[in-house]
């Protein structure tokens, strides 16, 4: 790292852990020191860094909850809405299936009364002897 004043560490370090700087300072173009400089220089970096994802995380956070919370206010009218619709089209049923009984009632009738006039007919017909309805 030029421009900057550098000590030399003499550190131990396992094989395996070697390998992996060897191989990051190959594909990044580095040399073992500046590979281990760098990774040493951002994991003091990451603090900050994870504090920030933190900032973000709670700050999407709360705006999600507002949203879900506004959602679930529009879910409940429209749940409200729908009750107060299944409440209005029963009732409708109802009336519709009363005036259906209504309407019934009054053919019933009427067909009672309409055999009730031809039997009063027929037995005209008979009566006067002339079951076909014709005059002698």
């Amino acid at each position: 790292m030029p421009g900057r004043e550098q000590g030399i560490i003499r550190t131990r370090i396992p094989d395996d852990l070697r390998f992996k700087l060897e191989q990051a300072a190959k594909e990044n173009r580095r040399s073992m020191a500046s590979e281990i400089a760098i990774r040493l220089e951002e994991s003091f970096s990451a603090p900050a860094l994870a504090a920030d994802l933190k900032e973000m995380i709670d700050r999407h956070s709360d705006r999600m909850l507002r949203e879900l919370g506004e959602r679930r206010a529009q879910l409940n009218a429209l749940e409200r809405q729908i009750t107060e619709w299944d409440a209005q089209l029963r009732k409708r049923e109802e009336q519709l299936e009363l005036r259906i009984s209504e309407l019934r009632d009054k053919v019933e009738k009427r067909n009672a009364r309409l055999r009730t006039a031809q039997g009063q007919i027929h037995k005209r017909r008979v009566k006067n002897g002339n079951d076909n309805g014709e005059k002698s």
